[in-house]
């Protein structure tokens, strides 16, 4: 999840209230990831999400967050890699 760097503490506190793991996306040198933007990347490990309409509407309308990556209704192929193994979804 993209998010202005200012907001991350605040943003990452809501997060977490939805109930996800969340952790600022470092680089290699241990720095924070930067975006092309200058924003921090938060990884956020929600688990299975039930409703991810909702949630993608509640991470859109939180101030701070540039972009979640919950894409709706955008993919009809789906690519999951686990090592060396491929697995293609379709809607």
């Amino acid at each position: 999840m993209e998010v202005i760097r200012f907001a991350q503490a605040v943003v990452t506190k809501k997060i977490e209230a939805l109930g996800a793991k969340v952790e600022l996306r470092r680089g290699a040198d241990g720095e924070p990831f930067l975006t092309d933007e200058n924003n921090h990347i938060l990884d956020c490990q929600f688990g299975q999400i039930p409703d991810a309409d909702g949630l993608a509407r509640q991470l859109s309308d939180m101030p701070g967050v540039v972009e979640h990556g919950l894409f709706i209704g955008m993919a009809s192929v789906v690519l999951v890699a686990n090592g060396s193994e491929v697995i293609e979804l379709r809607r």
